[in-house]
């Protein structure tokens, strides 16, 4: 594994840095929803609330909790899918009544405390063994898994949970290698033809191939996140250009220079899979699939305009994970 090492000029740079990213770590607790922004859905998979159920897990996660995901469960309405938050532990009767369950940036539970305390090797998984157990039967027996875990800390509470199915996160943050220079230090533009200034790779599947009832999809945009090894058998949706690396920390603002690096360049922020007779989707980043804002600055995620197909890479997520078929 790797460090930086800075000479005199690169320390003045840094200070920049540290600046910049502390600057993220305030700005996450002043991020609200942006609920101004709206789809226009010109071509619903199904008819207003007759689709199927997804079920988004609340409980968990005090990112969800103050509302940043609202924008995400308005914009799968307009396709037709049920949304309900589940605001209590998951059982086989909740799990019974849900066609995609999604888990989005897990790290709380009543006792459990905040994940930036812990070192990323030991950090307590956010499901008990035997809930791990009850959500991997669903799955393989029919279910749907939508999986988002962002950047630290929010990675922490479901590194077991994608183990489970053969992922591993990086955890800590994604950044590229010459951050101290950048201003968009996170932020990565996958497409299906890179131009090779850090530019990401959007890889060929169902999801993005016009297969679903929405065009094909050219780009997703990403806001930062975290990197993930993806199991052999899962398809690399978004893989993380070259010159990106992983540092494995959940305090970055206070371990940037201590904590290790491991160059990222290949592995992935989203991918999708078949497990038995279900689908799972990981990514390692939330921003794209909501919208938010920071006190009174531009809206970032799915109403900034570097992210114009983000809406229809979510939907199109959602209808493959719940086996929508294509009228021909």
């Amino acid at each position: 594994m790797k460090r930086f090492g800075f000479g005199h000029a690169g320390r003045i740079a840094a200070i920049l840095l540290f600046v910049a990213v502390s600057g993220i770590s305030l700005a996450r607790d002043r991020q609200t929803a942006f609920s101004e922004y709206a789809y226009n859905n010109e071509n619903p998979a199904y008819a207003a609330r007759s689709g199927p159920q997804i079920v988004i897990h609340r409980y968990v996660s005090p990112y969800l909790q103050r509302g940043s995901f609202e924008p995400f469960a308005a914009l799968a309405e307009t396709d037709g899918f049920k949304v309900q938050w589940l605001d209590g532990p998951i059982t086989a009767e909740v799990l019974a009544e849900t066609d995609v369950l999604a888990i989005v940036n897990a790290y709380s539970r009543s006792g459990q405390g905040d994940y930036r305390r812990y070192s990323t090797m030991d950090v307590p998984s956010i499901y008990s063994e035997a809930e791990l157990d009850l959500i991997v039967s669903w799955v393989e027996k029919g279910g749907s898994l939508l999986l988002l875990a962002d950047h630290s800390p929010f990675a922490g509470g479901t590194i077991a949970l994608a183990g489970r199915f053969g992922a591993i996160y990086m955890t800590g943050h994604a950044l590229r290698s010459d951050s101290i220079s950048e201003n968009k230090h996170v932020h990565i533009d996958f497409r299906r033809t890179p131009d090779g200034h850090g530019q990401g790779k959007l890889n060929s599947h169902p999801i993005v191939d016009g297969e679903l009832g929405i065009g094909r999809i050219e780009h997703f945009y990403a806001f930062g996140g975290q990197a993930i090894i993806p199991p052999q058998e899962a398809t690399n949706l978004l893989q993380i250009p070259n010159g990106f690396e992983a540092i494995l920390t959940f305090r970055l603002t206070e371990e940037f220079y201590s904590a290790p690096r491991i160059d990222a360049s290949g592995l992935s922020q989203g991918m999708a899979m078949t497990v038995g007779q279900g689908r799972v989707a990981i990514f390692g980043e939330a921003g794209g699939f909501t919208t938010q804002r920071i006190d009174d600055d531009e809206p970032f995620g799915l109403a900034d305009p570097a992210a114009d197909q983000n809406a229809e890479f979510v939907l199109s997520t959602l209808r493959w994970l719940a086996g929508y078929q294509q009228q021909k």
